[in-house]
């Protein structure tokens, strides 16, 4: 519990679990994506709490590698403010990444794309797609499974 003023606030998150207070002790590349989400959508509303939209547009990112405006605005909780913020960090986020693409050329150089992945509580089959220059050009969720497994249909891998 934290007081703000003469009003007290009560958070579901603990002090080392929140991500600004992660952020500044540990640094970016320690957060979770969970925890990167959270920290762009600020805060829930009555209805739903920010763990909650938070998973939701994580979802979202790993359906769709780029969600537009009417996807985010299409998550309860989310306004034009918070989905207008998401489009522009999905579209600045776009436009520096392709500015320094890098050739996948080992295993490494895979890992480093998707290690993110690796703090999810459920497998995640994930699927890349190199151009001819052997650069990512899509890299999206094909299917999620159990704790320890995923179940994966030929026509989920070859779209």
């Amino acid at each position: 519990m934290f007081s703000r003023g003469m009003a007290e606030l009560e958070f579901d998150l603990t002090w080392p679990e929140m991500p600004r207070e992660k952020l500044r002790e540990d640094g970016v590349r320690k957060l979770s994506d969970m925890e990167l989400v959270m920290l762009l959508v600020q805060s829930g509303t009555r209805a739903r709490s920010l763990e909650g939209i938070s998973s939701e547009v994580l979802a979202l990112f790993d359906r769709k590698s780029e969600p537009d405006f009417n996807d985010f605005l299409s998550i309860g909780g989310l306004g034009i403010a918070k989905a207008s913020l998401l489009c522009a960090t999905v579209e600045m986020g776009r436009r520096r990444v392709l500015a320094r693409r890098r050739p996948i050329r080992t295993p490494d150089d895979i890992y480093n794309e998707v290690r993110h992945y690796a703090t999810r509580k459920q497998e995640n089959l994930i699927m890349l797609a190199l151009n001819g220059a052997h650069e990512i050009i899509s890299m999206e969720v094909s299917t999620i499974g159990l704790v320890n497994m995923t179940v994966v249909h030929p026509r989920e891998v070859f779209i």
